[in-house]
């Protein structure tokens, strides 16, 4: 399956989305930076499809503690809680639950999800 548009396009639409006048701040250590310079952080990994491309798992956070976050599980477990509080119960729960179902995707579903973000980026202008 080709992923690599459909996650570009939800990529830029997260950093944008957590942008404020183009820039961002980084939740676990506070860095800020234009949304440009960010990445798309991910808590579930991307490897599960079921939320690869689900808003609530995924925020701007600088390259240094995205990367970071691949090894060290006290960095994870804080975004975390960051996410968890910044969503509230009900949406972590949702997010929570997707992570265990099983969906799967066609190729004509993912052009789909990279046409929705990028219709999405669009509105933002």
């Amino acid at each position: 399956m080709k992923l690599k548009k459909a996650d570009t396009a939800f990529s830029k639409w997260v950093r944008r989305r957590d942008s404020f006048d183009g820039v961002c701040l980084c939740p676990l250590c506070t860095d800020m930076a234009l949304w440009q310079d960010f990445t798309c952080g991910h808590y579930i990994k991307r490897r599960h499809l079921n939320t690869r491309w689900y808003p609530d798992n995924a925020f701007a956070i600088c390259a240094k503690c995205n990367t970071e976050m691949e090894w060290n599980t006290y960095l994870l477990h804080r975004y975390g809680l960051w996410i968890a509080a910044k969503i509230g119960p009900d949406r972590w729960g949702a997010l929570m639950a997707k992570r265990l179902s099983k969906e799967k995707y066609m190729q004509h579903e993912i052009n789909e999800i990279e046409k929705e973000y990028n219709d999405y980026l669009k509105l933002m202008g």
